[in-house]
């Protein structure tokens, strides 16, 4: 009886802290979001989305936008110091505009010498992205294209262009970030 008593309450002191433990590592996680705004080749995007493991994919019509919201995890966890992060991508695949990231990383799980920060997060995914999706950095008429069939897109025509980088001359663009305005909805009867 007393063997028997012993036993359950190792058992339970085992269970506990695995729980314990289990939890403290749950709550480590780092989320990053990150507004892109920036033209890319859906295409290659696609290409790079087949190689991830896919979580999950939401798709909405939105008019002349088709909103697509992909999640994956990165394949390889040695790269992101022993812990893989979870990549959300959300872009207009008929516009061909990646509008935003986030990344989800546990911090916790990866091995202490090799963890990174969001910083190193950032820099990593968007290095990748650079090489991979994003449109050519010298061609500014992508871009360019791009706000104009934003702007097209624009309920009340007559309704002023937000600010973009439309009508300034492509050499003298300081930033290849570009932010696109929705319209009002107009108002019912």
């Amino acid at each position: 009886f007393v063997i028997s008593i012993a036993v359950w309450c190792v058992a339970a002191y085992v269970v506990s802290k695995r729980t314990y433990v289990a939890n403290w590592k749950s709550r480590g996680m780092t989320t990053i979001n990150i507004t892109v705004n920036r033209k890319v080749d859906t295409a290659k995007l696609r290409e790079l989305i087949v190689e991830k493991e896919k979580s999950t994919e939401e798709r909405r019509y939105e008019g002349r936008k088709l909103m697509v919201k992909v999640t994956y995890k990165e394949p390889t966890p040695v790269e992101w110091g022993g812990s893989s992060p979870f990549v959300t991508l959300e872009y207009d695949e008929k516009n061909s505009i990646l509008l935003e990231i986030m990344i989800q990383y546990n911090r916790r799980e990866a091995r202490k010498e090799h963890v990174l920060t969001a910083d190193e997060l950032k820099q990593k995914l968007m290095h990748e992205l650079e090489k991979r999706i994003f449109a050519s950095e010298d061609d500014h008429s992508s871009t360019l294209l791009a706000i104009e069939k934003r702007n097209s897109l624009r309920v009340n025509k007559d309704a002023p262009v937000p600010n973009s980088i439309l009508g300034r001359d492509p050499n003298t663009l300081s930033s290849r970030s570009v932010r696109f305005e929705e319209p009002e909805e107009p108002a019912s009867a």
